[in-house]
């Protein structure tokens, strides 16, 4: 699934789709360069299903925001999966709610595999001014 985005409220469609397709929540890995709108998304599911305003999580690496549903916002920018666990955050994806994991790598991939757990990937690019957002169960 491929959305378009020229502006923030473009994302609505993404936010939709995920709480149609994914009502109960789940581990979505958002993958894309520095600045391309990552947390911008998280941003626009925070509002859209009516969460406590996102911020971006880089020096603090997760926050979560209640409601409901509950969101976990994840960052590893500059970071690795050996922090994640370090930190005890691997645990929390057990927790119900939707798990945004910014900076998802490929060693975080083959463990949610390992320990049987699904996620969906998200991949956000930029092609002159408009973000592609690319959904991949």
């Amino acid at each position: 699934m491929t959305f378009t985005a020229r502006q923030p409220e473009d994302l609505n469609e993404v936010v939709t789709w995920l709480l149609k397709n994914r009502p109960q929540g789940g581990i979505i890995l958002l993958q894309g360069d520095l600045g391309v709108g990552k947390t911008a998304l998280v941003k626009r599911f925070c509002l859209m299903s009516g969460a406590t305003e996102a911020t971006s999580p880089t020096f603090s690496l997760y926050h979560r925001y209640p409601g409901q549903p509950t969101i976990h916002h994840y960052d590893l920018y500059m970071r690795d999966l050996s922090d994640f666990l370090v930190l005890g955050l691997f645990e929390t994806l057990e927790e119900e709610g939707f798990h945004f994991i910014e900076w998802a790598d490929d060693a975080m991939k083959r463990r949610l595999e390992a320990y049987g757990m699904e996620y969906l990937t998200i991949t956000i690019r930029v092609e002159d001014t408009i973000r592609i957002v690319e959904v991949i169960p």
